[in-house]
């Protein structure tokens, strides 16, 4: 049976971008997108750099980074988009293509149809619900990139 191609893994080595929208974080060991297209603004990605399918393959210094992007997501969403009521976080390998762990980052907004609350968020994917148009991703990563400063992460971001 062949391999199947990790869109994850292409994504990150640069070879088959997902989003037209630059990187948010990148760390050592992993990095942080808004997904693209999308349908919520502020919907973050935080991918490790190696591919794994189980976060127990990660070693310990890889698997903190992982976990410790979490804390400035969510606090940075919160200052720049003050709209939304709480936070989803998921973490999955299981769509056809992304079988590498990644940990969904989801601002619940308060004007969120109850169709998408909860595990059901995902269907706003395929929903005829407007994408959110690239300009307003372009200024939320700029914004996101300024509140990133405060949490002193540069010692440890690259390409910043």
């Amino acid at each position: 049976m062949a391999e199947e191609i990790c869109k994850s893994c292409l994504a990150i080595s640069g070879k088959e971008r997902i989003s037209q929208i630059p990187v948010l974080i990148e760390t050592e060991h992993t990095i942080v997108e808004h997904i693209y297209p999308a349908k919520i603004l502020g919907w973050l990605v935080i991918t490790p750099k190696k591919h794994v399918v189980r976060i127990s393959n990660l070693h310990c210094s890889e698997l903190n980074d992982f976990l410790g992007l979490v804390y400035p997501c969510v606090k940075i969403l919160k200052r720049i988009l003050p709209e939304y009521e709480k936070e989803y976080l998921l973490c999955l390998a299981e769509k056809g293509g992304f079988n590498h762990i990644h940990m969904h980052v989801i601002p619940k907004h308060f004007n969120l149809p109850k169709q998408y609350w909860g595990k059901n968020i995902f269907d706003i994917l395929s929903s005829i619900e407007n994408n959110v148009e690239i300009e307003k991703l372009l200024e939320f990563h700029t914004s996101f990139r300024k509140e990133l400063w405060s949490f002193n992460l540069t010692r440890k971001l690259s390409g910043v």
